[in-house]
């Protein structure tokens, strides 16, 4: 379900998709043309095509807001409905993920914000009802504007890896530790999963099985990557254990890591995470970050 491919490069950071994003649109088409025709398959098609334009032009611009808040990604991993984003620093307390929970929500309120504003201005105003699925500039953009609306609903939703995920991953870190708060998360994203899943197949909306399918895979794989990081703590705590993998603080020390930082961070040139303790390097991994 982790599976990947590489799409491109911009500067240090490298974009991947995952495999769904190509099965999805196709799914949609054949169940579309089964059910209603083949304009509605194509209509759906090119909807989901469309949301994927919005959901990756979302994380692009995500990463040039980050950077005016010093928050610097060095992968991002594109879903048909989010995106991850891989940081090159990791803070133990979990602060910035209070700014880059915030970030989806505002985005895609934003993008509906201007799609309202273009209907009225080609008065076209928008309804509370989906018109009749056709290829016109009308009915794309009112399905375009409702689904930013739903992207952004979803994104409040306290579910990792989405925005509202990490929001809440950020409260719980205040009294938890990160693996605790992630695990915390992982359980209520899997009821929430299952929830989805019911919801679908009750509602015969095959769309939302799909979600609470990734969801849950792509949580998990959030919650290895935590638990990843407290194995590599631990071995920069006991180095004699862990002599190959240490790396010289002079090596370092020009990267502009602050003093007392505990937390991680990633070195792109060098292919390692490097694991700092009150602003010293205490290990170096190369197991995880391509």
């Amino acid at each position: 379900m982790s599976r990947f491919f590489r799409l491109a490069a911009v500067g240090s950071i490298t974009i991947k998709i995952h495999w769904s994003v190509y099965i999805l649109p196709l799914f949609a088409l054949a169940l579309g043309w089964y059910r209603y025709g083949g304009t509605v398959g194509l209509f759906d098609l090119v909807s989901l095509c469309l949301v994927f334009l919005s959901v990756a032009s979302k994380e692009l611009l995500q990463v040039v807001l980050q950077r005016r808040l010093g928050i610097h990604t060095y992968q991002i991993l594109l879903y048909p409905f989010w995106g991850i984003h891989r940081l090159n620093t990791i803070d133990e307390r979990f602060q910035y993920e209070y700014r880059l929970g915030l970030l989806g929500p505002i985005l895609y309120g934003f993008y509906a914000s201007i799609l309202a504003l273009a209907a009225g201005v080609l008065h076209q105003p928008i309804r509370f009802e989906l018109p009749e699925k056709a290829f016109n500039y009308t009915a794309f953009g009112a399905y375009f504007f409702w689904m930013n609306v739903v992207l952004m609903l979803m994104n409040l939703l306290p579910f990792l890896p989405l925005s509202g995920g990490y929001l809440f991953r950020a409260s719980l870190s205040a009294n938890a530790s990160r693996v605790r708060a992630t695990t915390i998360c992982t359980y209520l994203t899997g009821f929430g999963s299952v929830v989805f899943i019911l919801v679908g197949f009750f509602a015969a909306q095959w769309l939302f099985v799909a979600i609470a399918v990734l969801l849950f895979f792509s949580v998990n794989e959030e919650l290895w990557l935590e638990k990843w990081f407290v194995q590599m703590r631990e071995a920069g705590e006991t180095p004699q254990k862990n002599e190959k993998n240490l790396i010289s603080g002079s090596q370092l020390m020009h990267r502009g890591v602050p003093t007392q930082f505990t937390g991680f961070t990633w070195y792109h040139d060098q292919r390692l995470w490097v694991c700092w303790r009150n602003g010293q390097p205490v290990s170096a991994h190369a197991i995880v970050g391509e």
